[in-house]
């Protein structure tokens, strides 16, 4: 689910976060978009885009372990 930072130092910034509660992974959308335009022509999203992310839960929380937390 894509939610947005109330966190001070990155609060207004926007994240991709599993709907699972028990975990406690995420990944920075403008770090998911820096690798997507590596991969594909480089595309802007606009106000109203929305982004759908289908991805194995395990691997989901395995790719993100030892990264940075919510805090």
């Amino acid at each position: 689910m894509l939610l947005i930072s109330g966190a001070q130092g990155s609060k207004g910034e926007k994240y991709l976060k599993c709907k699972n509660p028990y975990c406690l992974k995420f990944t920075w959308l403008r770090d998911t978009m820096k690798a997507k335009g590596k991969r594909t022509s480089e595309k802007k999203l606009g106000v109203d885009e929305k982004i759908n992310v289908t991805m194995n839960l395990n691997n989901f929380c395995s790719e993100f372990k030892g990264k940075e937390k919510l805090g």
